[in-house]
């Protein structure tokens, strides 16, 4: 009886150590972990252009270019030197000329200008300034295209004429200029000029002859 009971406290005993080392080895040994710092994100905002506050792109400040300069317009503005502003030209033209053959020769050079007034103050020759006057309209209203053509002025002097009205054919104008000087009468200097006016189509010429043969 005796041998059983001592049996019975070491099955007790040796079964209690038992259990106590075996979980003294299965439990894991814990490794203490180091939380990372904490990751700190940057808000961002975003700006969406809206009609009542739109986005206005401000634009770097610029620096003032400078502009090299233009030989064209030097030479322009020499033109311009040349032909001043002149009332007393203008008053000048405004005794002979209708508006447009004013406008036309108002903008002319210096020395176009003196070969104008120096033909206007040349002696007429009555006899000869008549002869070449009617001789300058039969011209003009001989042509095979006289119904494009209109003759407000013919003015003859001293070996010289000047004429002046309006076409209204393309290209007419430098063909009867040119079929003019063939006359063997009308041989000498000219200068013409002309411009559009209206609506594009219509031309006003002048044209001034000097140093005519007297026949």
């Amino acid at each position: 009886m005796f041998s059983l009971i001592r049996y019975v406290m070491v099955f007790v005993v040796g079964s209690g150590l038992g259990y106590w080392f075996a979980a003294t080895q299965e439990l894991p040994t814990a490794i203490p972990q180091i939380a990372a710092p904490p990751t700190v994100i940057a808000p961002t905002t975003t700006i969406t252009p809206s009609d009542d506050h739109p986005q206005t792109a401000v634009a770097p400040p610029q620096q003032p270019l400078t502009r090299p300069a233009d030989p064209f317009e030097v030479i322009h503005r020499a033109e311009l030197n040349q032909a001043p502003a002149d009332t007393a030209w203008l008053d000048y033209l405004q005794q002979h000329y209708d508006a447009p053959t004013q406008q036309m020769l108002n903008i002319q050079s210096l020395k176009t200008r003196q070969l104008i007034h120096d033909f206007h103050q040349t002696e007429v020759d009555p006899h000869w300034a008549n002869l070449t006057e009617q001789r300058l309209r039969d011209f003009y209203f001989l042509q095979p295209d006289q119904q494009f053509i209109q003759i407000n002025k013919v003015h003859c002097r001293q070996h010289g004429c000047e004429i002046s009205g309006f076409i209204t054919k393309p290209d007419l104008g430098p063909v009867l200029h040119d079929h003019l000087r063939q006359q063997s009468w009308a041989k000498g200097r000219s200068m013409s000029f002309s411009t559009n006016i209206g609506d594009g189509k219509t031309e006003k010429f002048y044209l001034l002859m000097t140093e005519l043969p007297k026949e």
